[in-house]
């Protein structure tokens, strides 16, 4: 894949978070799935960065994913209409 080439992202993450007084039996005890879509900046065996917006040489927003937690990455391509 190329530098700059649209991907999607599935990956799992943990979770959490305050949901006030709730029964413990409601709570989810695995990872969650997560689609994250964006442009490749760079992939290699520790993980893979996918940058949301750029602007000529410069970025905003990023998300670097290790390795373990990446289920799939696949390319995007522009559908014909």
């Amino acid at each position: 894949m190329k530098r700059w080439q649209a991907v999607e992202v599935v990956w799992r993450d943990a979770h959490g978070g305050d949901l006030g007084w709730t029964n413990p039996e409601n709570l989810e005890h695995r990872p969650v799935k997560v689609r994250t879509v964006g442009m490749l900046y760079r992939r290699n065996r520790d993980g893979i960065t996918v940058v949301m917006s750029k602007v000529g040489p410069e970025i905003g927003a990023y998300i670097f994913i290790p390795s373990g937690w990446i289920e799939s990455v696949e390319e995007l391509t522009k559908k014909e209409s």
